[in-house]
């Protein structure tokens, strides 16, 4: 239903998006500032300074504060926090924008930014229905077959004249992880074409990236940007999911969150030293009230000013319990949908104390989800290594897969896993970590023939997709992107990481494929069960020594199928099997599929090998 203009802005006002920071509305600006342990503390607008005054305590930590009226729309700014004689000039955490590179920030009107006809997105996706797909906005976005002359890579993405969302559409995910869009400093705004990062060291958690903006030294120019992109998803009924990295930041000794909050931003270890949970040589304290707050006030700024529909953790280990049970409490106030998942893992020894950490099992009362890496690592492999996963043969991954597909919950008393329902488990075969599907395939099997390697990449995505829980594709995989090989290419550059969209007229077979599989799943509940009864009451397994594994589904919602039987063959020769009573469908069988049937079957039926066969009862 389209909203009138005043009803937009009533909805608009009615949510305040941040309570610190520089604020802009009207002809008032507000400044708020949490800041430990200051003297002093002022603001620098386009080279004028005001004073701030302490105003009083919060956290225990001391508030400064001004207002002042004018018309400060686009204007720049810096705060000066004077401590023991020490004069530290930063950007505040809080900052909503900045110029080139960072190095100031801007003050917004943030209602003179949204797109025309910028409205909430209603995602009706319940979360066992979500279809997941991860990408980064440069990647997918820079190869010359990409069809978008737009500058800035927030402007192609938007660009539906492109191949981007029109290929997502047609794939039929439901929602769009985009890799870190928040400020991050290993990339150089005025020289995009020599540096790249994926962006996994932050900066500034509420700014959007401006290498991704047209013109980064305009601090309006990002934010309208990255909201017409997720406008354009919007439109088109995809939510949008945000990488977050809340875990550590960048530059941690000159970092506005160390300049203001210098005793407690960090976590250390019982010895002094930094925390380096991380792997990045630091770890945020995100236990200490403060910290907490930051990091729920600033998805709560994505949620509302941006309206994100989701966020994915990194390290989300390095999250204390309290706090990640806190932002699904708040997140799910204001969308009872949220989507909320992450890395159940840390990158290192955290100074957090393990009973601490939000690490498997901590999720079992909440919605929040976690990547399935058993699963995983049981369907192909290793990530990084020569070792073969069950989809080659690997009998030793064969309950690993099982409890995989049946969505990791406690099915039984000798199958059990980490999730409470399927809706727990992020299942995923590859992402933008670690080697990508195709050249872990083509690493740990040297000795199949190119045709049986192709296979095996059909074979872990319909073991992926008609598996329960929630799936997760990783940009390119349903068209064999390659990375060359490259395991670690976070910083590798656009020859290695960029997505070719010539592949997917190449590889149309494989793409088309892994469309139809979607769309398979999304048509039958029996692929998408929300809760571990549900899988108990209309699932069997059945088994045999040379590692087939089957499922028997029934249908109960109007335009189910009655039964579905999906058996997995993993080994390299054909299996002759007898089937249920009755007369079947053939729907899926040796990498192809026909979502119209390929024929009636009954009796017994030959599996070819590596692969998945799907039948159906009417």
């Amino acid at each position: 239903m389209l909203l009138s203009r005043f009803e937009r802005l009533n909805r608009m006002q009615g949510v305040k998006s941040l309570e610190n920071g520089v604020i802009f509305n009207g002809d008032r600006l507000t400044v708020r500032l949490l800041i430990e342990e200051a003297d002093e503390v002022w603001i620098h607008i386009d080279g004028s300074a005001h004073p701030l005054a302490k105003q009083g305590v919060e956290h225990d930590v001391d508030v400064w504060s001004m207002e002042l009226t004018g018309q400060f729309h686009k204007k720049t700014y810096i705060i000066e926090v004077i401590r023991d004689g020490l004069h530290h000039f930063s950007i505040d955490p809080w900052a909503v924008s900045t110029n080139t590179n960072s190095q100031m920030g801007v003050i917004l009107d943030l209602e003179r930014t949204h797109p025309l006809n910028w409205t909430s997105f209603d995602c009706k996706v319940p979360q066992q229905d979500a279809v997941l797909y991860e990408a980064h906005v440069r990647d997918f976005t820079v190869d010359d077959d990409y069809g978008s002359n737009l500058c800035g890579a927030f402007n192609r993405f938007s660009d539906m004249s492109a191949k981007g969302i029109p290929h997502l559409i047609d794939l039929g995910v439901t929602h769009l992880h985009l890799l870190p869009l928040a400020d991050y400093t290993s990339v150089d705004d005025e020289d995009i074409d020599n540096t790249y990062n994926w962006g996994y060291d932050p900066f500034l958690f509420n700014v959007p990236e401006g290498s991704y903006s047209s013109n980064p030294e305009d601090g309006a120019i990002r934010v309208r940007e990255m909201k017409q992109m997720v406008q354009a998803l919007h439109d088109n009924g995809i939510a949008v999911v945000m990488d977050v990295v809340y875990n550590h930041t960048s530059h941690e000794r000159e970092h506005p969150l160390h300049v203001f909050f210098p005793n407690l931003a960090y976590r250390k270890y019982d010895t002094g030293e930094w925390g380096n949970g991380s792997g990045c040589g630091n770890e945020l304290r995100t236990e200490h009230p403060v910290i907490r707050q930051f990091i729920i006030d600033s998805l709560l700024y994505w949620q509302r000013e941006y309206h994100i529909d989701g966020f994915r953790f990194d390290l989300m280990s390095l999250y204390d319990d309290e706090t990640m049970y806190q932002i699904e409490q708040e997140l799910r106030k204001h969308d009872p949908n949220v989507l909320l998942y992450g890395e159940p893992w840390t990158g290192g020894v955290s100074a957090l104390h393990l009973e601490r950490q939000f690490t498997k099992g901590k999720q079992w009362s909440t919605r929040i989800a976690l990547f399935n890496d058993e699963f995983r690592n049981g369907i192909k492999g290793d990530n990084d290594g020569h070792v073969k996963g069950l989809i080659a043969g690997n009998e030793f991954e064969q309950l690993a897969v099982l409890r995989g597909m049946l969505g990791s919950i406690q099915y039984n008393e000798w199958l059990s896993g980490f999730a409470k329902d399927p809706i727990q488990s992020i299942n995923y075969v590859s992402a933008h970590d670690n080697l990508c599907l195709f050249d872990k395939i083509e690493k740990s099997c040297p000795e199949f023939f190119y045709n049986d390697r192709v296979r095996l990449n059909k074979f872990a995505l319909s073991v992926l997709l008609t598996s329960q829980g929630i799936p997760f594709l990783s940009q390119g995989t349903e068209f064999l992107h390659s990375k060359k090989g490259a395991h670690n290419s976070y910083n590798a550059g656009d020859a290695v990481n960029r997505i070719s969209w010539k592949k997917k007229v190449e590889n149309d077979d494989m793409y088309s494929f892994c469309r139809d599989l979607i769309r398979l799943r999304k048509d039958q509940t029996g692929f998408r069960m929300a809760d571990a009864n549900s899988i108990r009451r209309r699932t069997s397994i059945f088994l045999n020594q040379h590692k087939l594994i089957g499922l028997s589904l029934k249908g109960e919602s109007e335009g189910d199928y009655t039964d579905i039987l999906v058996i997995h063959n993993f080994n390299d020769f054909n299996i002759t099997t007898g089937l249920p009573p009755g007369e079947w469908i053939l729907v899926a069988t040796e990498g192809d599929i026909d979502l119209s049937g390929m024929g009636w079957v009954e009796g017994d039926f030959q599996l070819p090998y590596y692969s998945t066969t799907i039948l159906v009862k009417l």
